[in-house]
């Protein structure tokens, strides 16, 4: 049995197991107590009834959500940890664990077939890099997902949070932003995680917008990522070079939205933004 609260016997243990982390899940597991007890904490004092989890690892995190949520919804892709964590809480009637990836999960069907009753429903998640953006950009855009709390690398929640027309910002920051108001939390030295990364990280909040369907959510995706991709050109060529588009046509669009076509994607407005896509859509 892993102890819950002593950090190297945590460490020794999974040591006995024989576990190798796999790079491919970007397998870093956090083994301080205090963090997940931080972590809890800051979701909790939010919501308290349903929590989904991505990433259990050795269920650290996962027991201390249990005890402070009515249900828990774990979702982990390595079968050999599912494993574990399936025997490990076996005895405990409000987790259900699912060995599934989380980046193919249909949110709707994981809410119809695993949760009961659900109300307010938080994520609660140590995301690997390679899957930070999917992730949030697929639970934002849920409807049943009302908070987010989420471990991501310090870098990444950097940009993520940084203000709108900064030099920090990017298309995730404008993104998150159509659907909540994000913030960092605290931060996390890279010491807390076994094995350990090579940089440090940060929990980061989200709490969602209700918007009114502004404009197509997928044009208006489609525009962000194609301004930022190549920010260093001014908004006519990143928007006709992304969208495929005559260079008049979206010069037009950009007249209507009163906007100079020598801006650059940083200089616009999330209002902005919107604008554009509802005259492509």
């Amino acid at each position: 049995m892993i102890s819950l609260f002593n950090k190297s016997e945590v460490i020794n243990n999974i040591k006995k197991l024989s576990f190798r982390a796999k790079k491919t899940f970007g397998q870093n597991f956090l083994v301080d107590y205090n963090i997940c007890k931080k972590i809890v904490s800051s979701v909790s004092e939010k919501f308290n009834d349903t929590v989904i989890e991505i990433g259990p690892g050795f269920g650290i995190l996962t027991s201390m959500l249990a005890k402070n949520f009515r249900q828990v919804l774990s979702i982990e892709i390595d079968k050999k940890l599912f494993d574990f964590v399936s025997e490990k809480f076996s005895n405990y009637k409000n987790i259900k664990f699912i060995n599934q990836d989380a980046l193919k999960i249909n949110i709707e069907d994981l809410v119809f077939n695993y949760l009961d009753n659900s109300k307010n429903i938080v994520l609660c998640a140590n995301l690997p890099y390679s899957i930070t953006t999917p992730i949030l950009t697929k639970f934002l855009k849920s409807d049943l997902i009302n908070y987010i709390t989420v471990m991501v690398q310090k870098e990444a929640a950097e940009r993520i949070t940084a203000s709108l027309g900064s030099r920090g910002c990017g298309a995730i920051s404008y993104f998150v932003r159509y659907y909540s108001n994000p913030k960092i939390n605290f931060l996390v030295s890279k010491n807390c995680f076994f094995p350990v990364p090579k940089v440090d990280s940060a929990v980061i909040s989200f709490d969602k917008i209700k918007r009114q369907n502004l404009t197509d959510e997928t044009v208006l995706l489609k525009v962000i990522k194609s301004a930022f991709e190549k920010r260093r050109k001014n908004i006519l060529n990143s928007l006709s070079s992304g969208l495929g588009l005559e260079k008049n046509f979206i010069l037009e669009i950009l007249k209507k939205c009163n906007l100079d076509k020598n801006l650059r994607a940083e200089n616009l407005t999330l209002e902005n933004f919107v604008s554009v896509s509802e005259y492509l859509k």
